[in-house]
């Protein structure tokens, strides 16, 4: 669904008209509150264009992504051994921990710590942000899940600043409708997980549930 598509179906939902200007802010504030809600299969991408060198360390910093929303793993060169992420406050503490890496949010960039022997490419699995959906654009989503926003922007414009419950307000069956397609893109995005694991998690630890694990991708 394009962002006019959406609208018509948020207007319908309402059975009123939403001001132009107002609906496009609230598609996106739905959009982006949907993205957020956890590391979406589909929002996962891999930048390599950055590069560790030799003598490298904790102040040779690397430009992220301007996509860039989190970082979820990283890893160097044909080395497949993950490099944890610190806490940007304490990159000196860490500053000679080999395989550690940090994130200056602020000025959009990363360092990783130690000093680097061997150099390589720099594969920083991330999280990324999606643009803004306008009248003639879509969301990234599969189609199928685009209605969600509908629902949600109709929730918006009619909760009361006192309402904590989205749609509140909304007859019970948009509600469940809409509840109804949040599950499904949930599970959906968790079958795409439980997949790349081979429906098992042997391999982690049998300390996890199944669906802990879930959680934590």
């Amino acid at each position: 669904m394009t962002g006019l598509e959406i609208k018509t179906m948020a207007n319908s939902i309402l059975d009123d008209t939403i001001e132009e200007t107002l609906f496009y802010q609230l598609l996106n504030v739905a959009k982006n509150r949907v993205e957020e809600m956890r590391p979406w299969q589909f929002l996962k991408v891999v930048d390599t264009t950055q590069t560790a060198s030799t003598g490298d360390n904790y102040l040779t910093m690397k430009t992220l992504p301007t996509d860039f929303r989190y970082d979820y793993k990283m890893f160097v060169g044909d080395d497949y051994t993950e490099y944890l992420p610190i806490p940007f406050e304490l990159r000196k503490a860490y500053k000679d921990s080999a395989k550690c890496y940090y994130i200056d949010l602020a000025n959009s960039q990363f360092a990783i710590c130690g000093t680097v022997s061997t150099g390589g490419t720099i594969n920083l699995y991330y999280i990324k942000t999606t643009p803004d959906v306008a009248e003639g654009t879509s969301p990234i989503w599969p189609a199928r899940f685009h209605s969600l926003l509908a629902y949600m922007v109709a929730g918006y414009f009619m909760m009361g600043v006192d309402t904590d419950d989205l749609y509140a307000r909304m007859s019970t069956e948009n509600k469940m409708a809409a509840k109804e397609i949040e599950r499904s893109m949930v599970m959906w995005d968790a079958h795409l997980k439980g997949r790349t694991l081979n429906h098992q998690t042997g391999f982690y630890t049998t300390d996890y549930n199944f669906n802990d694990l879930l959680a934590k991708m």
